[in-house]
């Protein structure tokens, strides 16, 4: 007689019953496993003492050694049963109606799927910016484009929106969390005592805030560190023998400006620089130009 060989179909089937039994195990488990027990001890020992303290079985068996293989064999039995009559359940009916819904191209509905409870795979981000500008500021084309590589990857969709101040945004992330239209939120330019972080708290609504901890609360943060790069800008233009060096940079209201501005005085100070000067802008590239010419111009950078 020779051993059994395992196929190609073999292993293939055996992955397949794998992956599904990986969705049902609970329910297989309290069926197989922990109705036997419960049942065990409900009968073999509490019964058990009593139709022990009788007549007793023949052979002087107790009722509890009775009972345990017969339990034992009835699982397998179940389990073997369920098993093997599973997939042909599916192959009637459960395969068909998916093999039916996938040829005709059926997909779930994301408003059905919103008032069904379901989790809603949209994250929102608003952005206090003129759309003008927005076009025109690189770092936020690209973090928005970094977002949706993340987001596409697991199905996910990006819910952009402009704002005029942080105001508006706080009633159009509470319209959106509580409209069921997104399932959480990025926050982004976080200013001194921001009103989105007891709002979020609030609500409690998954965020991730893109600032200092410093300027998000107790918020799930992420961040670059600002002063860092900052600091170590002045001290290389000092090295290079520069004595008069001036920032321009962004919005003086921004929580990372601040951080950048506190940083370059700290900076400049330590140093002893002979002049240091700082200009801020709305991030428009006309902006930036005009405050640079405008420092070039006074020659108040040597």
């Amino acid at each position: 007689m020779t051993a059994p060989v395992l196929t190609r179909g073999a292993l293939s089937f055996f992955g397949q019953r794998l992956t599904a039994y990986r969705h049902f195990w609970r329910s297989s488990l309290i069926s197989s496993v922990v109705q036997p027990v419960l049942f065990l001890a409900a009968m073999g020992l509490t019964l058990g003492v009593l139709v022990d303290r009788g007549r007793g079985l023949p052979g002087g068996v107790s009722y509890l050694a009775f009972l345990a293989p017969g339990l034992l064999v009835a699982a397998a039995m179940q389990t073997a049963f369920f098993e093997s009559s599973y997939p042909v359940m599916g192959g009637i009916k459960w395969d068909r109606i998916f093999e039916a819904a996938r040829e005709l191209g059926w997909a779930p509905n994301l408003t059905a799927r919103t008032l069904a409870g379901s989790r809603v795979d949209v994250v929102g981000l608003a952005i206090c910016r003129p759309a003008r500008l927005l076009g025109l500021e690189p770092f936020y084309m690209e973090f928005v484009s970094g977002v949706e590589s993340v987001l596409i990857e697991r199905s996910c969709s990006l819910l952009l929106r402009l704002v005029r101040n942080v105001e508006e945004e706080v009633g159009l992330q509470e319209a959106w969390w509580r409209g069921r239209q997104i399932g959480g939120s990025i926050l982004v330019d976080f200013r001194l005592d921001d009103p989105r972080v007891a709002a979020a708290e609030r609500l409690g609504m998954p965020v991730v805030a893109v600032g200092h901890p410093s300027l998000t609360g107790g918020l799930t943060s992420v961040w670059t560190d600002d002063a860092t790069a900052v600091t170590e800008a002045v001290r290389y233009l000092a090295a290079l023998g520069h004595r008069r060096i001036a920032r321009v940079g962004g919005a003086a209201a921004l929580g990372h400006t601040a951080t950048r501005t506190a940083a370059f005085d700290d900076a400049a100070g330590a140093l002893e620089l002979a002049g240091a000067w700082q200009v801020t802008t709305d991030y428009s590239g006309e902006s930036g130009a005009r405050a640079t010419r405008s420092l070039l111009s006074a020659a108040a950078v040597a």
